[in-house]
């Protein structure tokens, strides 16, 4: 319980009154539950057998208020739970979008893409019901079913009796089931979490995919995949079935019991007709917190994987290093490695590396692939972190700066060209900057970029993956954010990579007058882009 309300931030305190306030309502329920068949009970025994017409109206009156009452008091207490287990949701969301966005890049290694979608999305759903309504209805359920045995031996000792011994029969079975369940959870968490990251690797490659030949392997991969999701929810789902049956059987058995005495205590005069309609609906009533209390233990077993999970993903430490340095200027992007050791995995691939990239300076990064190019811009962005060494900007190590500080002077354009959906004002303009239209057109001229092609001008959404533009048009709207940005410090991956060789060289000339004064770093292969460069290293692979 710790664990959870750690996750929702909310104290003790405050989760227990929150309950004392919802059992509150869920008491006027159950006495408002209770009264009902007393009431039905009297109608028979005073209306009916006794011909006491004269009460039909009080009792009637009696029966609907109760009715009405349960209604009302039901509404407002799933209500309060509803409500604080979707604001419990939100809150871990929230801490859960904000882990990644403080991450490194070993962070992936044990939680790709896939997996934390369903954390995000799935699992928190979990923790919803467990923190709404599980706990909540598990205790309201519990008093629920006090009230009721006590009733029942209150209106026939051997019965109340009876039903008691047969309760908990049938709890020490459904708790003997949930344990097994409780396992099945585990392992088949970590299946779903390994078919999203293959599903996720699919759907973001499936044209690479479709026209690799291998599409019909990893098709097949894919069904196996969900084959074996398949068998251990099906599995799972008889458990729960047997459950549900164990709880069909004890409902039958603790009607038949009920009536086959009270047939015999109403033949022998022991017992009236409207106390044995009573006792019955009081069975009925007996049956449903018992099934709800089991269900409720069920779904609390079923979420501990879950909340495990998201409490380890919370608590990982592969987090980016974060200074507490703000300069009340701008960073000017004076750049050194100093005997830079970085290891991936167990691949050695920068040993000993120095590296120094001017202020105000153009500098292109050449090198073969797998020589370390992306690592240094990695390594830079505190991605990933130096095994030995240190790198520093301005004469301070950047793990003294403060990361939104730091990030705040840098613009980055990756090889990928990945820019979140939203508007083409918005992509353009993440920073909500106060940008008049005749500035944007501009840039779109220059950039030889047609704003008459997007079909809703500014407003032309730009969807998740950007399928509805094409790579140089990508490029070029990268381009258009970096120069809005106005940033010191400007990276660029590939940044020519999708567009001819006319586009690029009005590109380049472009780039040199609009980011000159800038620290410019490029990483590329191509010719025209190293020309507008005042300086161009090349990376060496590790031997």
């Amino acid at each position: 319980m710790k664990k959870i309300l750690e996750l929702i931030e909310c104290s003790r305190k405050k989760f227990i009154i929150f309950h004392i306030y919802c059992l509150f309502w869920g008491i006027l329920y159950i006495i408002a539950a209770l009264i009902f068949p007393d009431s039905i009970s009297k109608i028979i025994d005073q209306v009916i057998i006794r011909k006491r017409y004269d009460l039909t109206k009080t009792y009637i009156i009696s029966i609907s208020f109760s009715g009405f009452c349960m209604i009302i008091f039901s509404y407002i207490q799933y209500g309060l739970y509803f409500k604080f287990g979707q604001k419990a949701r939100i809150i871990i969301k929230q801490r859960l979008l904000e882990k990644l966005m403080n991450v490194n890049g070993n962070f992936k290694k044990n939680y790709p893409p896939g997996d934390m979608l369903r954390i995000i999305e799935q699992d928190t759903e979990q923790i919803q019901n467990l923190i709404g309504e599980g706990i909540g209805l598990l205790v309201i359920n519990g008093i629920n079913l006090i009230g009721v045995m006590i009733l029942l031996l209150y209106k026939n000792f051997l019965i109340g009796v009876v039903m008691i011994i047969i309760s908990v029969i049938f709890v020490v079975l459904q708790i003997y089931l949930s344990n097994s369940l409780k396992k099945d959870s585990v392992f088949l968490r970590k299946l779903l979490g390994n078919v999203s990251s293959y599903t996720n690797e699919i759907i973001s490659r499936s044209e690479t995919i479709a026209t690799s030949s291998y599409a019909k392997q990893y098709t097949k991969n894919f069904f196996d995949k969900n084959a074996e999701i398949k068998e251990r929810e099906i599995l799972q789902m008889k458990k729960l079935l047997v459950g549900r049956n164990i709880g069909i059987a004890y409902n039958v058995l603790a009607n038949v019991i009920t009536l086959g005495l009270g047939v015999m205590m109403v033949d022998k005069r022991d017992m009236t007709v409207g106390t044995l309609l009573a006792i019955s609906m009081y069975v009925q009533r007996l049956y449903s917190p018992l099934l709800a209390i089991s269900n409720s233990y069920f779904n609390i077993k079923k979420a501990i994987p879950f909340v495990t999970k998201i409490v380890k993903c919370l608590e990982n430490k592969n987090l980016m290093i974060n200074g507490s340095k703000c300069l009340q200027t701008p960073l000017e992007g004076n750049i050194y490695f100093d005997s830079v050791f970085f290891k991936y995995n167990e691949d050695m691939i920068l040993e000993n590396f120095f590296l120094r990239i001017k202020e105000g300076k153009f500098t292109g990064i050449i090198g073969e692939n797998g020589s370390g190019k992306s690592t240094i811009i990695k390594l830079l962005l505190k991605i990933y972190q130096c095994k030995r060494g240190n790198i520093y900007v301005d004469n301070i190590n950047i793990n003294e700066y403060d990361n939104e500080y730091y990030y705040k002077n840098i613009s980055v354009m990756w090889q990928n060209n990945f820019l979140m959906s939203g508007t083409l004002y918005d992509v353009i303009n993440p920073g909500g900057k106060d940008l008049k239209k005749e500035e944007i057109y501009k840039l779109f001229n220059e950039m030889n970029l047609d704003i008459e092609k997007f079909e809703d001008g500014l407003n032309t959404y730009i969807y998740e993956n950007n399928f509805n533009v094409s790579g140089g048009e990508l490029q070029k709207i990268n381009i258009i954010r970096i120069i809005i940005e106005d940033r010191p410090i400007i990276i660029l991956d590939e940044p020519t990579s999708a567009l001819d060789n006319e586009s690029e060289e009005e590109i380049c000339k472009l780039l040199k007058t609009l980011l000159k004064g800038k620290t410019v770093i490029i990483v590329t292969h191509r010719e025209k882009i190293l020309g507008i460069c005042d300086e161009i290293i090349e990376i060496k692979r590790t031997k």
